[in-house]
């Protein structure tokens, strides 16, 4: 049903930002050059940025693609934040400004079956000039499970890299994640 997967690019920010992003130029997380290509751009950024995506998917059908490529950390930590704040308070918003785009989500408390109300807006970066919405309503346990297990696997690649970056605190909001579960 709710499919999540983490790529890496094989290119830096200015490669992808001069050609455009297509599936051939990211690898996928577990791939065995995915590690190199993640320290090469560490490399580059001088520590700071991992460029990349994160697919998801519901039924097969794509709610965010390789064209919402960005700093995969970035990505990671504004899901992360938005399924906390959504099982914490019941709403759930966080939005970065290199690409526009933000994941918002809303607890629908009913007897036994929980929802959760996902939309994901992308506006005008420049080099896309589509503003994109869409809105899905998914059972809560579904996306709290597959969030935490690609997120759990991000974390994990990230401490495998020469510089661990943000997977501390991308490890402490999956358990506070966990908590409210």
């Amino acid at each position: 049903m709710i499919t999540i997967q983490t790529y890496i690019s094989k290119k830096d920010c200015k490669e992808m930002t001069l050609s455009g992003a297509i599936y051939r130029d990211f690898s996928q997380l577990d791939a065995p050059l995915s590690k190199e290509y993640g320290n090469n751009q560490l490399k580059k950024s001088d520590g700071i940025s991992i460029y990349g995506a994160v697919e998801i998917s519901i039924y097969q059908k794509p709610l965010s693609t390789f064209n919402e490529w960005d700093d995969v950390d970035e990505l990671w930590l504004s899901l992360l934040e938005s399924l906390k704040h959504c099982l914490k308070y019941g709403h759930g918003i966080s939005g970065f400004s290199r690409r526009t785009l933000d994941w918002e989500m809303k607890l629908i408390k009913e007897d036994k079956n929980d929802s959760i109300l996902f939309t994901w807006n992308h506006w005008d970066a420049g080099w896309n000039t589509v503003y994109e919405m869409i809105t899905v309503c998914l059972p809560k346990n579904k996306l709290v499970e597959s969030l935490l297990a690609e997120g759990s696997l991000y974390v994990d690649f990230r401490k495998s890299l020469s510089d661990s970056g943000p997977s501390s605190k991308m490890e402490r909001l999956i358990d506070e994640i966990k908590s409210f579960n």
